[in-house]
């Protein structure tokens, strides 16, 4: 009984550790926000207060760059999406966007009713995929911004050969947190 007992105990923490690292995060993705001020880029952080004139034009240029960083995908990471006006608001048109050598930058959408669209960077350079354990902090759009407070957090989907990994960025410092963002849930009925 005891054989058993112990057995049973060992398959059930097994499959709970294996549902839980099939689960675990992939990839993480921090921003810096910039807004353009007198000739040079300010950076803002989450808990900072709306500058005058961000969100009028002439006044309201933004940037986001992007670190992403490849926790889990052996085979590299080849495709990131970011997503702009998720909340259905249209607040943000893009300027420009750049991204690593031998990465091409898309604007997907808008998408109307809603005003929501993404930006995909994507290589399809074996050699210039994020490799795993590494990250690239050469990503960055420019927008404008038409709404009254701060630009916030984006969802994102990381892809790598093997699979995706979707989740919401998040200031430098603090560590993404996975989820099942709603940018990504609209992304696959487009």
């Amino acid at each position: 009984m005891k054989i058993r007992l112990t057995t049973l105990v060992l398959a059930m923490t097994l499959g709970v550790l294996l549902a839980a690292s099939a689960f675990a995060q992939q990839t993480g993705v921090t921003y810096h926000l910039y807004h353009y001020e007198a000739g040079s880029w300010v950076e803002y952080g989450p808990a900072d207060a709306f500058p005058a004139g961000g969100d009028q034009p002439g006044t309201n240029l933004w940037r986001y760059t992007y670190e992403l960083c490849n926790v889990g995908f052996s085979t590299g990471l080849r495709e990131l999406d970011v997503f702009f006006n998720s909340d259905n608001a249209l607040c943000a048109t893009l300027s420009a966007a750049a991204g690593p050598t031998d990465w091409t930058t898309t604007q997907v959408g808008p998408f109307a009713p809603d005003n929501n669209w993404r930006m995909r960077f994507r290589t399809l350079v074996t050699a210039a995929r994020v490799a795993q354990g590494a990250c690239d902090s050469d990503f960055s759009v420019d927008f404008t911004w038409v709404c009254p407070t701060l630009p916030g957090s984006q969802n994102y989907d990381a892809i790598g050969s093997t699979g995706s990994d979707a989740g919401v960025t998040a200031p430098a410092g603090p560590v993404p947190t996975e989820a099942t963002t709603w940018g990504r849930v609209k992304a696959l009925y487009r």
